[in-house]
């Protein structure tokens, strides 16, 4: 599930896979429609263990991703795309932001 990790699926699946619902704003849905092309282009470090680390997206990947889908890589969604990046990196890490 998107790189989730296995213990986050097990809970969803265990709740019987809600579905999680969400707005999304209309200015910020063409870098949503961005990101969720690229969820498969993260560089990734295997660590001990089994676990991995994922240190961010693959630049060149990305952009074949977007233009496969159409998706014109202008510089504010590039923005968009590493502040999303940031965000899921950490997440993805298992690391938690304080507000």
């Amino acid at each position: 599930m998107l790189g989730a990790p296995p213990e986050a699926v097990a809970a969803i699946r265990a709740r019987g896979g809600e579905r999680c619902e969400f707005e999304v704003w209309p200015e910020n849905w063409p870098s949503l429609q961005a990101f969720l092309a690229c969820t498969t282009q993260w560089r990734t470090i295997p660590m001990a263990g089994g676990q991995v680390y994922y240190q961010g997206l693959d630049y060149a990947s990305v952009s074949v991703a977007l233009s496969g889908r159409g998706i014109t890589s202008e510089p504010p969604l590039w923005a968009d795309l590493q502040a999303m990046e940031g965000a899921a990196r950490n997440r993805l890490n298992g690391v938690i932001e304080s507000d």
